[in-house]
């Protein structure tokens, strides 16, 4: 599953419940929350979170799942507005849909996209098979609920066959009619219908500017790959010019912490040999020159930190990036005092060299 699902999750929970709610479903599942949208991890952790907010809310699997789609559908807009641009409707949008994985298979290739068939109904209807070893048709359920709110439009939908109860795919049978106003348009002193006016403006000139802004055809994720490109770039232009190595690493924690949007970033020196190294302060850091980090700059640098004790001795060991998501709740922490002096809390590290 692709990280981007798991971002819209997490900022659908944050927005509709709280963080904390967040939070109780990662604790709930064991899971970090390190997600990128990027990545791919596991389906089992989307179930796991999805029967976690199930069993909190009181909700099926399908309930939590279609509310999902739906909720999520608004932010899809919002990350990826070329997709919707060109449609004024909601069916005409869904049957666009194959027309967006063969994107995104060249962005994640090995992308376990689903396969949707259309066919339009005598009755108007549009008859939409689905197909994925998933069988998150629930969610597509509620992605297309969640379009025809972005359209103004409502959707009626029927199982008429699902993989659940053993057919080779589900078949939805989906009706889409306009919203009626509750007064004719006509009257212009209608308060609701002159928000709803607002509201339609105000999404369309959002998309409007993200659209301009970003030049990737509404794939957020190739604007992504594309920065961290340029990172690197960055990264090996400075290393080239640099005299020292300390000065290619001052250079180049400056720019991953910019990029990333860390407040602080320190680099580490390794003395020793395999079974007895030690970590040291290389005394480069960015953004501790501030007089509030002086007790997390201080505890850094007069320690060092053997193999396996705390952030650095972790890394180094395993010889692979690590994650804390809150270091005041981390028992191998050694500095988790003067990190809660300096109201730091989430930390993560990663060897440059093994």
């Amino acid at each position: 599953m692709k990280g981007i699902i798991f971002n819209l999750l997490e900022e659908v929970v944050i927005r509709h419940c709280d963080e904390e709610m967040w939070d109780q479903l990662l604790d709930a599942t064991n899971l970090d929350g390190a997600y990128t949208s990027l990545g791919s991890y596991p389906d089992s952790q989307l179930e796991a979170l999805v029967a976690s907010a199930g069993s909190t809310l009181g909700r099926s699997r399908n309930e939590c799942l279609q509310w999902f789609g739906r909720v999520a559908m608004p932010l899809l807009a919002e990350r990826c507005p070329g997709f919707f641009r060109d449609h004024c409707t909601t069916l005409p949008f869904l049957i666009s849909v194959n027309d967006i994985h063969p994107e995104v298979r060249k962005i994640h290739p090995g992308a376990l996209c689903p396969v949707f068939r259309f066919e339009h109904a005598p009755d108007g209807a549009l008859r939409l098979g689905y197909e994925s070893p998933r069988q998150l048709c629930a969610l597509a359920e509620g992605f297309i609920e969640g379009a025809a709110d972005h359209f103004g439009e409502t959707a009626t939908i029927k199982h008429l066959r699902c993989t659940a109860g053993g057919d080779s795919e589900c078949v939805l049978n989906i009706n889409v009619h306009a919203l009626a106003p509750s007064m004719p348009l006509s009257v212009p002193d209608d308060a609701e219908m002159a928000g709803r006016l607002r509201r339609g403006l105000e999404r369309e000139r959002k998309a409007r500017q993200e659209a301009e802004a970003l030049s990737e055809h509404g794939l957020r994720q190739l604007y992504e790959r594309n920065q961290q490109l340029a990172l690197l770039e960055k990264i090996a232009v400075a290393a080239n010019q640099a005299t020292a190595a300390d000065d290619a690493l001052r250079s180049a924690v400056r720019e991953i912490c910019s990029f990333s949007g860390w407040e602080v970033g320190h680099v580490y020196h390794i003395d020793g040999i395999p079974g007895s190294r030690h970590l040291r302060s290389a005394h480069i850091w960015y953004g501790a020159d501030a007089i509030e980090l002086e007790p997390f700059r201080r505890a850094s640098e007069e320690r060092t930190f053997p193999e396996g004790i705390g952030l650095p001795g972790r890394v180094i060991v395993a010889c692979t990036a690590a994650w804390i998501r809150d270091v005041r709740q981390d028992g191998n922490f050694p500095r988790e005092k003067a990190a809660r002096q300096c109201g730091l809390r989430a930390a993560s590290a990663f060897p440059v060299m093994c």
